[in-house]
C-alpha cells in the first residue's frame, strides 16, 4: 500500500481541520469514463469548478458515534418548491467545507493523475471520532469520496450534456454545478476521487517523530 500524498503538517485552527480532495478524475482519453458513465472534460469543469467554492463535504454516518461513513445518504427523488425534481440527502450530515478549487496532477498510487483538487476543512470539534477515522485511513491506505453535481437554475435543475443522447454508459457533463462531495466507505464510481490529504494531529505527529528518532537511534548502534 502506498500513501496518497505526505500529510499535511498544519495544525488544526478554530476547531477546522484542512483536507485536500481530488473531487474527480480529468478524462484526457476520449473514451474513458467513470463506473458511473460520466467522461469529465476538462474545458466544462473548468467553467464549472467555481461552482464548487462553499459547497458541503458530506457524510453518511452508519451509527451514533458519527465515526464511520457510509455513502451519498440519499433518501429520495422528490419535487423542490419550484415543482422539480432534485435529490434529497436526508441521512448526510455536512461535516465540512470546500473554500476553492484547482485542476492539478496529483500522484495516486505512483502515477500523476490530472483532477479537480478541492481544499477546504473539517469541522473536527463537531464531528471528531470521523476525522480521527479519516486520518486514521488516509495514513493506512486511503479514503474515497464522490462528487455530487446537479443542473442550473435556467435549465430546470437538469444537467445539460455535450452529446445530443447521453447515455448511462457514456455522457459528458457541459452545464453543471456542483452541490457536494461525500466521504465514502463504499465502493466509489471514480477510483481517483479520494482524500489525498489531511492535516495530522500535532500530538501524534510528535509521537510519530519520536519514535522513527528511537528507530534510526538503534539502526546505528547495531
Amino acid at each position: 500500500m502506498s500513501k496518497i500524498l505526505e500529510l499535511n503538517r498544519r495544525a488544526s485552527k478554530g476547531g477546522r481541520v484542512p483536507i485536500k480532495i481530488a473531487l474527480l478524475k480529468i478524462h484526457e482519453d476520449t473514451t474513458e469514463t467513470n463506473s458511473n458513465g460520466i467522461r469529465w472534460v476538462e474545458e466544462y469543469v473548468l467553467q464549472n469548478k467555481d461552482s464548487a467554492k462553499m459547497m458541503p463535504i458530506c457524510a453518511e454516518f452508519i451509527d451514533e458515534t458519527k465515526e464511520t461513513p457510509g455513502g451519498h445518504g440519499l433518501t429520495e427523488i422528490t419535487l423542490n418548491e419550484d415543482g422539480i425534481q432534485e435529490p434529497v440527502f436526508e441521512n448526510s450530515e455536512t461535516v465540512g467545507v470546500i473554500e476553492d478549487t484547482e485542476i492539478t496532477a496529483v500522484n495516486i498510487d505512483g502515477s500523476d493523475v490530472k483532477v479537480l483538487l478541492g481544499n477546504g476543512y473539517l469541522f473536527s470539534q463537531r464531528y471528531p471520532n470521523f476525522v480521527k477515522w479519516v486520518r486514521k485511513n488516509v495514513a493506512l491506505d486511503k479514503v474515497d469520496t464522490s462528487v455530487e453535481i446537479m443542473g442550473l437554475d435556467s435549465n430546470d435543475n437538469k444537467i445539460v450534456y455535450l452529446e445530443d443522447s447521453p447515455t448511462e454508459k457514456f455522457r459528458t457533463p457541459k452545464e453543471f454545478v456542483f452541490s457536494g462531495t461525500a466521504i465514502l466507505s463504499v465502493t466509489p464510481s471514480d477510483e481517483s476521487a479520494i482524500v489525498v490529504e489531511v492535516a495530522q494531529n500535532k500530538k501524534k505527529e510528535e509521537e510519530q517523530n519520536m519514535t522513527e528518532q528511537e528507530i534510526m537511534q538503534i539502526v546505528q548502534k547495531t
